[in-house]
Protein backbone atom coordinates (compact mmCIF):
# COMPACT_ATOMS: atom_id res chain seq x y z
CA UNK A 1 0.00 0.00 0.00
CA UNK A 2 1.55 3.81 -1.00
CA UNK A 3 0.94 6.01 1.63
CA UNK A 4 0.73 9.95 1.24
CA UNK A 5 2.48 11.81 3.89
CA UNK A 6 3.59 14.98 4.22
CA UNK A 7 6.42 15.63 6.49
CA UNK A 8 6.59 18.84 7.91
CA UNK A 9 3.43 21.01 9.19
CA UNK A 10 2.66 22.80 12.32
CA UNK A 11 -0.23 23.08 15.18
CA UNK A 12 -1.05 26.01 17.70
CA UNK A 13 1.98 24.09 19.85
CA UNK A 14 4.31 26.30 17.42
CA UNK A 15 4.37 29.64 18.72
CA UNK A 16 3.88 30.95 15.17
CA UNK A 17 0.61 28.44 14.37
CA UNK A 18 -3.12 28.78 15.53
CA UNK A 19 -4.60 25.74 14.03
CA UNK A 20 -5.80 23.69 16.90
CA UNK A 21 -4.97 19.84 17.19
CA UNK A 22 -8.55 18.76 15.83
CA UNK A 23 -8.33 21.08 12.83
CA UNK A 24 -4.88 19.24 11.91
CA UNK A 25 -6.54 16.34 11.62
CA UNK A 26 -9.45 18.26 9.22
CA UNK A 27 -7.32 19.85 7.21
CA UNK A 28 -4.82 16.76 6.72
CA UNK A 29 -7.79 14.48 5.56
CA UNK A 30 -9.10 17.83 3.12
CA UNK A 31 -5.84 17.43 1.30
CA UNK A 32 -5.98 13.43 0.58
CA UNK A 33 -2.93 12.78 3.36
CA UNK A 34 -2.43 9.42 4.93
CA UNK A 35 0.07 10.62 6.88
CA UNK A 36 1.56 13.35 8.57
CA UNK A 37 4.28 14.70 11.03
CA UNK A 38 3.76 17.04 13.18
CA UNK A 39 6.93 19.23 13.83
CA UNK A 40 6.19 22.21 16.06
CA UNK A 41 8.98 24.44 16.88
CA UNK A 42 10.65 22.86 20.25
CA UNK A 43 7.38 21.34 21.48
CA UNK A 44 6.62 17.94 20.84
CA UNK A 45 3.46 17.87 23.50
CA UNK A 46 0.82 18.46 20.03
CA UNK A 47 2.41 15.48 18.26
CA UNK A 48 2.46 12.96 20.91
CA UNK A 49 -0.82 13.64 22.13
CA UNK A 50 -2.12 13.79 18.55
CA UNK A 51 -0.51 10.29 18.14
CA UNK A 52 -1.59 8.78 20.94
CA UNK A 53 -5.22 9.68 19.68
CA UNK A 54 -5.28 8.74 16.68
CA UNK A 55 -3.43 5.75 17.32
CA UNK A 56 -6.30 3.14 15.69
CA UNK A 57 -7.21 5.82 13.11
CA UNK A 58 -6.66 6.18 9.55
CA UNK A 59 -4.37 9.18 9.14
CA UNK A 60 -0.76 8.01 10.40
CA UNK A 61 0.65 10.54 12.85
CA UNK A 62 4.97 10.61 12.87
CA UNK A 63 5.53 12.15 16.60
CA UNK A 64 8.27 15.14 15.75
CA UNK A 65 9.87 18.45 16.61
CA UNK A 66 11.36 20.82 14.69
CA UNK A 67 14.37 22.43 17.24
CA UNK A 68 16.14 25.61 16.97
CA UNK A 69 19.75 24.49 17.25
CA UNK A 70 22.72 27.23 18.08
CA UNK A 71 23.35 26.32 14.16
CA UNK A 72 19.71 26.38 12.98
CA UNK A 73 16.61 24.02 12.98
CA UNK A 74 16.73 20.36 12.75
CA UNK A 75 13.89 18.14 12.45
CA UNK A 76 13.63 15.07 14.55
CA UNK A 77 11.56 12.05 13.48
CA UNK A 78 10.48 9.42 14.85
CA UNK A 79 10.58 11.08 18.79
CA UNK A 80 9.28 10.01 22.07
CA UNK A 81 10.60 13.13 23.97
CA UNK A 82 10.86 16.63 23.85
CA UNK A 83 14.44 17.86 23.10
CA UNK A 84 15.74 21.43 24.18
CA UNK A 85 16.32 24.26 22.00
CA UNK A 86 19.99 25.93 21.64
CA UNK A 87 22.13 22.83 22.15
CA UNK A 88 24.33 22.88 19.41
CA UNK A 89 23.21 20.36 16.06
CA UNK A 90 25.72 17.63 16.81
CA UNK A 91 23.96 17.67 20.50
CA UNK A 92 20.74 17.95 19.47
CA UNK A 93 21.20 15.16 16.45
CA UNK A 94 23.00 12.93 19.26
CA UNK A 95 19.59 13.02 20.74
CA UNK A 96 17.16 12.14 18.00
CA UNK A 97 19.29 9.41 17.60
CA UNK A 98 19.18 7.90 20.95
CA UNK A 99 15.45 8.36 20.76
CA UNK A 100 15.47 5.96 17.60
CA UNK A 101 15.03 9.07 15.61
CA UNK A 102 15.60 9.92 12.26
CA UNK A 103 17.61 13.38 11.48
CA UNK A 104 15.77 15.25 9.32
CA UNK A 105 17.35 18.71 7.66
CA UNK A 106 14.64 20.87 6.67
CA UNK A 107 14.66 23.78 4.11
CA UNK A 108 18.73 23.56 3.72
CA UNK A 109 19.53 25.38 1.15
CA UNK A 110 16.36 28.16 1.03
CA UNK A 111 17.77 31.41 0.85
CA UNK A 112 15.60 34.29 3.09
CA UNK A 113 14.92 31.41 5.95
CA UNK A 114 16.96 32.48 8.35
CA UNK A 115 16.46 29.14 11.10
CA UNK A 116 17.64 27.05 8.25
CA UNK A 117 21.16 25.13 9.46
CA UNK A 118 24.14 26.98 8.18
CA UNK A 119 26.37 25.19 5.90
CA UNK A 120 29.46 24.41 8.28
CA UNK A 121 26.86 22.74 10.44
CA UNK A 122 25.49 20.90 7.52
CA UNK A 123 28.23 19.55 6.56
CA UNK A 124 29.88 18.34 9.71
CA UNK A 125 26.13 16.60 10.64
CA UNK A 126 25.90 15.28 7.59
CA UNK A 127 27.05 11.45 8.06
CA UNK A 128 24.58 11.73 10.81
CA UNK A 129 21.41 13.11 8.60
CA UNK A 130 18.91 10.63 7.32
CA UNK A 131 16.51 12.59 5.08
CA UNK A 132 17.43 16.17 3.12
CA UNK A 133 14.03 18.15 2.68
CA UNK A 134 13.88 18.48 -1.03
CA UNK A 135 10.67 19.90 -1.19
CA UNK A 136 9.55 22.84 0.96
CA UNK A 137 6.35 24.58 -0.12
CA UNK A 138 7.32 27.70 1.83
CA UNK A 139 10.79 28.36 0.34
CA UNK A 140 11.15 31.28 -1.51
CA UNK A 141 12.77 30.39 -4.41
CA UNK A 142 12.02 27.05 -6.26
CA UNK A 143 15.69 26.66 -7.36
CA UNK A 144 16.23 26.19 -3.64
CA UNK A 145 14.53 23.29 -3.44
CA UNK A 146 16.23 22.12 -6.73
CA UNK A 147 19.44 22.34 -4.82
CA UNK A 148 18.26 20.46 -2.19
CA UNK A 149 17.28 17.26 -4.43
CA UNK A 150 20.60 17.72 -5.71
CA UNK A 151 22.75 17.84 -2.78
CA UNK A 152 20.92 15.00 -1.20
CA UNK A 153 21.21 12.65 -4.00
CA UNK A 154 25.04 13.82 -4.33
CA UNK A 155 25.56 12.24 -1.03
CA UNK A 156 23.16 9.22 -0.43
CA UNK A 157 20.53 11.11 1.24
CA UNK A 158 16.77 10.36 1.21
CA UNK A 159 14.45 13.33 0.03
CA UNK A 160 11.70 14.41 2.16
CA UNK A 161 9.07 16.91 1.33
CA UNK A 162 6.92 18.97 3.22
CA UNK A 163 4.46 21.66 3.29
CA UNK A 164 5.83 23.59 6.09
CA UNK A 165 2.16 24.36 7.13
CA UNK A 166 1.24 27.19 9.28
CA UNK A 167 -2.05 27.48 7.77
CA UNK A 168 -4.85 24.77 7.12
CA UNK A 169 -5.01 25.39 3.51
CA UNK A 170 -1.30 24.85 3.48
CA UNK A 171 -1.31 21.44 3.84
CA UNK A 172 -0.49 18.61 1.65
CA UNK A 173 1.23 21.18 -0.96
CA UNK A 174 4.50 18.89 -0.69
CA UNK A 175 4.27 15.43 0.17
CA UNK A 176 6.02 11.78 0.13
CA UNK A 177 4.52 8.85 -1.63
CA UNK A 178 6.24 5.60 0.24
CA UNK A 179 5.42 1.97 1.31
CA UNK A 180 3.43 1.16 4.34
CA UNK A 181 6.24 0.98 7.15
CA UNK A 182 6.48 -0.38 11.07
CA UNK A 183 9.65 1.13 12.11
CA UNK A 184 11.54 4.16 11.53
CA UNK A 185 13.68 2.49 9.89
CA UNK A 186 11.80 0.49 7.28
CA UNK A 187 10.08 4.09 6.80
CA UNK A 188 13.96 5.18 6.33
CA UNK A 189 14.50 2.38 3.26
CA UNK A 190 10.77 3.15 1.82
CA UNK A 191 11.47 6.69 1.75
CA UNK A 192 14.79 5.88 -0.39
CA UNK A 193 12.52 4.24 -3.19
CA UNK A 194 9.60 6.26 -2.60
CA UNK A 195 8.69 9.53 -4.54
CA UNK A 196 9.00 12.88 -3.26
CA UNK A 197 6.56 15.96 -4.98
CA UNK A 198 5.92 19.71 -4.71
CA UNK A 199 2.61 20.48 -5.59
CA UNK A 200 3.06 24.73 -5.11
CA UNK A 201 4.99 26.87 -3.69
CA UNK A 202 3.23 28.98 -0.59
CA UNK A 203 2.77 33.19 -1.50
CA UNK A 204 5.62 34.67 0.73
CA UNK A 205 3.42 36.65 2.66
CA UNK A 206 2.37 33.86 4.38
CA UNK A 207 5.42 33.26 6.17
CA UNK A 208 4.88 37.53 7.55
CA UNK A 209 1.98 36.73 8.78
CA UNK A 210 3.56 33.39 10.88
CA UNK A 211 6.02 36.05 11.96
CA UNK A 212 3.53 38.57 12.98
CA UNK A 213 1.68 35.64 15.06
CA UNK A 214 5.10 34.55 16.60
CA UNK A 215 5.84 38.00 17.93
CA UNK A 216 2.67 38.62 19.33
CA UNK A 217 2.16 35.38 21.07
CA UNK A 218 6.20 35.58 22.38
CA UNK A 219 4.73 38.84 23.81
CA UNK A 220 1.69 37.72 25.33
CA UNK A 221 3.75 34.40 27.32
CA UNK A 222 6.52 36.71 28.46
CA UNK A 223 3.53 38.93 30.05
CA UNK A 224 2.16 35.29 31.66
CA UNK A 225 5.46 34.92 32.87
CA UNK A 226 6.10 31.77 30.64
CA UNK A 227 7.50 30.91 27.35
CA UNK A 228 5.56 27.82 25.44
CA UNK A 229 1.92 26.53 25.11
CA UNK A 230 0.15 25.52 28.00
CA UNK A 231 -3.29 23.73 28.34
Amino acid sequence: MILRFDLHLHSHYSYDCLVPLEQVVSAARRAGLDGIALTDHNEIAGSLRLASSLADNDLRIIPAEEITTAEGDLIGLFLSEWIPPGLSARETARRIKAQGGLVYVPHPLARGVPPRLCWSALWELLPDVDIIEGFNARSPFTADNHRAQTFALAHGKAIGAGSDAHFPFEYGRCWVEIEDFDSPQQFLENLRRGRAFGLRRTAYWLSGLSLMIKRVRLAWWRLQGRYGFQW
